[in-house]
């Protein structure tokens, strides 16, 4: 599993805070649900992506969500974690060898 984090292991899930986005007003400015807790293992680092279009975008958190979680936050949603808002920049669905969603992970930047 090249690229990613085995969540076969021993790494404690941690309570994040996820709201899912709704709309832009009139000014641009983003508006959200109601905040949900969310489950995920959390790593908060530095890290350099190529996004679809070749660009390339910071993030500072990534998030591994079980597929077995109620609540996964998609592309635009807020997260905050320990006191900090981030915007879900990058979601990555990761399977098994079935081809089963095993998990999702989620590369976040900074509000």
């Amino acid at each position: 599993m090249s690229g990613s984090v085995a969540l076969l292991r021993h790494v404690t899930l941690e309570t994040i805070e996820a709201e899912v986005f709704a709309s832009v007003d009139g000014q641009g400015t983003p508006s959200y649900d109601s905040p949900m807790d969310v489950e995920a293992r959390v790593l908060r680092q530095d890290k350099f992506t190529a996004t679809g279009d070749g660009s390339m975008l910071k993030t500072q958190l990534t998030l591994w969500i079980p597929a077995s979680e109620a609540t996964q936050p998609g592309e635009q949603d807020r997260i905050t974690y320990e006191d900090e808002q981030f915007i879900v920049a990058i979601v990555k669905e990761v399977k098994d060898s079935t081809a089963a969603v095993t998990h999702r992970r989620l590369r976040c930047r900074r509000e």
